[in-house]
């Protein structure tokens, strides 16, 4: 105990960051992610308080009204003697639903901010946990939507408007109905291509597509 006591408050503020230990032993049933609240992160930062040292932690909630929606922010702040080193987060209430009334809505969002409040005093990292929040539908999502990968019909359909003959295994890979698709477009193609041609006259019809490559009536037939 002498020892921490005779440290500054920037060394023991070190020391705790570098020993907390806060899992997320949480479960969001509803989202399907764990996650660690306020209340744990101070039960563990208790545990790593002298008991008879001059050292606490305080935590100061406020709010504000800013063009009609309420911010609630929150200051977390490590007091050793006459000393204190502080760090604020701040949360927007959310739409208010059925799931809770206006006092859980103002709760939720506090706890929202006092954890981050905590997690920025003491350099918690939360890496991509998602907040447990039942308010955070009106949070915009930074991450990018999937890329749809192209299905095999549609890379048919690719190569039929390409005027491009298909294998058997692309065209054995087709159900009956995508291959029947693909025959009406490949007809529908084949007539916008199609053009008289006189040749000793006698008249003679050659099909081929808008890139020269010949196109086949019996390529898409099993």
């Amino acid at each position: 105990m002498e020892e921490n006591t005779n440290k500054t408050i920037h060394q023991r503020l070190s020391t705790i960051q570098k020993t907390l230990k806060s899992p997320k032993d949480r479960a969001n049933s509803h989202g399907g992610f764990k996650y660690r609240s306020a209340e744990d992160i101070l039960a563990e930062i208790k545990n790593l308080l002298e008991v008879e040292s001059d050292e606490y932690i305080l935590v100061d909630i406020s709010a504000k009204h800013i063009e009609g929606r309420f911010y609630v922010i929150a200051e977390a702040s490590f007091v050793k003697g006459n000393t204190k080193i502080t760090a604020t987060a701040c949360a927007r209430e959310g739409e208010l639903d059925k799931s809770m009334n206006v006092s859980q809505l103002t709760g939720s969002t506090s706890s929202y901010a006092k954890k981050y409040a905590l997690c920025n005093l003491f350099a918690i990292d939360d890496e991509k946990d998602p907040d447990e929040l039942q308010n955070s539908k009106g949070h915009n999502s930074k991450d990018k939507p999937p890329i749809k990968k192209e299905s095999h019909y549609d890379y048919c359909l690719k190569q039929v408007r390409n005027g491009k003959k298909l294998t058997e295994t692309e065209k054995n890979k087709c159900d009956e109905r995508e291959l029947e698709n693909l025959k009406t477009v490949h007809e529908s193609l084949r007539a916008k291509t199609t053009s008289p041609t006189v040749d000793n006259n006698v008249k003679k019809t050659s099909s081929r597509s808008s890139n020269g490559t010949d196109l086949d009536p019996n390529d898409y037939n099993n």
